[in-house]
């Protein structure tokens, strides 16, 4: 029974591989869209033991059953492309900076994170993504820009009047440390949310039960750092967003940071670990179907 368990696991864990790389490649032209890695990990490791007159010689270990272990996204920044519109904005973080930045939307009443500044204006002026989330200023409120106004962007999120000066708001932007960026859930339309703490317990146990298993755990640690899960356990709050740390382009949009040649060679090798594994389950049904019905007549 084992055979069939392996293979059925490696069909679902490169099914999964397959979904991911996909979703890569056909968001490749997204402005401002991050990619997404599988992560694999071992289910059990079981020793090989070689039987010979009643004595038992260890031959090794051998690994026999993986499964998807989690989905990493990458922030890594795009490249620049260069527009005529002032609603395109980009946001620039340094390469060494140990901060990722993002634009603050909202969308049905929920605060939002995105990375993609190409902006629209809706019937009520109101700065707004295509999808149709409102851009915040640092008030909460959506962002209006004056009827006939031309408007400019400084490098803080400043927006003023580019003939008069004046500032009209300022969009409200924040940074998030490398080191907590998997505490963003990634939502439709290129937006991200901060798990919440029920949301942490639902996936993961509670964070009591987390820490006491971070030292020996790959997954937790890949995730989160043993201060952070100190401090939800102590707040009873996931608190990573800061201060804005980075620069805003005017003009200007990120790329997707897809690299396609990558993805599409990951995809091929997902497809092969699909087609080996159901080649592996088949036989096995085979072989149990053959001890069933012949061994023993």
């Amino acid at each position: 029974m084992s055979g069939i368990y392996t293979g059925a696991m490696g069909m679902i864990s490169n099914l999964q591989a397959l979904n991911t790389h996909a979703q890569n490649i056909a968001n490749s032209s997204t402005d401002g869209y991050k990619f997404d890695e599988v992560s694999f990990r071992v289910f059990d490791e079981t020793n090989l033991i070689r039987k010979y007159q009643n004595e038992h010689t260890k031959i090794g270990s051998y690994n026999d059953e993986v499964y998807t272990d989690d989905i990493y996204t990458h922030y890594d920044q795009g490249d620049v492309k260069l527009t005529n519109s002032p609603l395109d904005m980009m946001i620039q973080d340094q390469s060494t900076s140990p901060y990722a930045s993002f634009f603050t939307v909202s969308q049905n009443g929920q605060e939002l994170f995105t990375r993609n500044g190409s902006f629209t204006l809706n019937a009520e002026r109101q700065l707004a993504t295509y999808n149709g989330a409102y851009v915040l200023g640092e008030n909460g409120q959506p962002i209006t820009i004056p009827q006939g106004v031309q408007f400019s962007v400084k490098e803080d999120g400043t927006i003023e009047n580019a003939n008069t000066g004046e500032t009209i708001n300022k969009i409200q932007l924040h940074s998030i440390g490398k080191d907590d960026l998997q505490l963003l859930e990634k939502k439709q339309g290129g937006f991200y949310q901060v798990l919440t703490p029920e949301k942490i317990q639902q996936t993961f146990g509670s964070v009591g039960k987390m820490l006491a298993q971070y030292d020996s755990n790959p997954t937790l640690q890949g995730i989160f750092t043993k201060e952070r899960l100190q401090d939800i356990q102590q707040s009873g709050k996931v608190r990573i967003v800061g201060d804005f740390q980075g620069t805003v382009r005017e003009h200007a949009l990120e790329t997707s940071n897809v690299n396609m040649q990558n993805e599409m060679v990951g995809l091929m090798k997902a497809q092969k670990g699909v087609q080996s594994s159901q080649k592996v389950t088949m036989t096995m049904d085979k072989v149990l179907e053959q001890e069933a019905n012949d061994v023993g007549k």
